[in-house]
């Protein structure tokens, strides 16, 4: 097995750019649907020229927010994978064959210690801003309860978070083997292109067990079948217009590089 020790943050962070970017051209397209509807049942020219306006900045805040969010993520990864190792992988003539589940639960609850974290703070300087404002509320017991929540929610998401990784991998080795892998084509450290189709169809299978599971816990009929039909097709749909906007973006700016080894 190799180990994905290293993700370039400006090239993942590029990536994502765009890849937001998109979204929020999706996104305007609604909006300005909606504007036109706001103008045909004369909800007055202010409504549509609002709606307008709001979709006109929705692009531009979704790129910043992704290229933040893309090497943020990396940054991240890079500093848990010199600490506590990387994800490891088996990837073979270009086919990421598999990965190792303890290594990617790992990785993920390392990340969910974090976000509890993050939430964690929250909630204490929520706290104190009640105790603030609320006398009667002791800042003393707020701040004790706040560092309790603090520790629960970081080990709760930590837990959360690795045995999501660990199925997440199993799921992805056992789809990989019966269905074929996701092909990623490498020149040197650049991830080059995704194989469209074979990422579509790992995701489309993920998706049928996630509506099977999902449609079982609605305790119906039509919500089963419902769940069972609209969430593969949805994951293979959302997949592969990933996939090939990844691929047009690598072709014109740059793939993400990766360090494996």
């Amino acid at each position: 097995m190799q180990t994905l020790k290293h993700i370039d943050e400006i090239s993942i962070a590029r990536i994502y750019l765009v890849l937001m970017f998109i979204v929020g051209v999706i996104v305007d397209l609604i909006l300005l649907a909606a504007s036109g509807f706001a103008h045909g049942m004369r909800l007055g020219p202010l409504a549509s020229l609002g709606i307008g306006a709001f979709a006109v900045i929705i692009p531009i805040i979704l790129a910043i927010g992704g290229f933040v969010f893309g090497a943020i993520i990396a940054f991240l990864y890079n500093v848990f994978a010199d600490r506590i190792g990387g994800i490891r992988i088996t990837l073979s003539s270009g086919r990421l064959k598999a990965v190792d589940p303890m290594s990617n639960g790992k990785m993920l609850g390392t990340f969910g210690a974090v976000i509890g974290a993050v939430v964690g703070i929250i909630f204490i300087a929520f706290g104190g801003l009640v105790a603030r404002y609320i006398p009667v509320l002791s800042g003393a017991v707020l701040g004790f309860l706040g560092i309790i929540l603090f520790f629960v929610l970081v080990v709760g998401f930590g837990i959360a978070y690795f045995v999501i990784g660990v199925i997440e991998a199993l799921v992805y080795n056992f789809l990989a083997q019966n269905i074929g892998p996701i092909v990623l084509n490498f020149k040197g450290k650049e991830l080059k292109s995704i194989g469209v189709l074979s990422y579509a169809k790992i995701e489309g299978a993920g998706g049928l067990i996630i509506g099977f599971v999902g449609g079982l816990l609605t305790f119906s009929v039509v919500g089963f079948i419902t769940q069972v039909i609209v969430s593969p097709v949805t994951a293979f749909m959302v997949s592969g217009i990933i996939g090939f906007a990844y691929n047009w973006t690598a072709k014109w700016m740059g793939g993400v590089a990766l360090t494996i080894s």
